[in-house]
């Protein structure tokens, strides 16, 4: 999505956004997604989070796959945190 017109609406969304452990995050900055996947599955293709696991799986990082994630990630954080939306 880097460059298009709605990657910036998707910029800090939570949908956007990947929990990752020690250095990994330093190491994946702002460089487009092919980059970081590579950087991700750095260390035995694994990542310390289960939320961050299925982006070893995408193969682009798309505004679908932005979308069909936030909203798994709203109704895991609603379920854990008794939150009425």
């Amino acid at each position: 999505m880097s460059g298009s017109i709605g990657a910036a609406a998707w910029l800090h969304r939570l949908g956007n956004l990947a929990l990752l452990a020690g250095i990994k995050n330093y190491k994946a900055q702002y460089f487009p997604f092919d980059r970081k996947k590579k950087i991700y599955a750095e260390r035995n293709n694994r990542v310390s989070f289960d939320t961050t696991k299925p982006i070893l799986s995408a193969d682009h990082w798309t505004k679908d796959l932005l979308t069909v994630r936030q909203a798994d990630l709203v109704d895991r954080a609603q379920r854990i945190w008794s939150v009425n939306a």
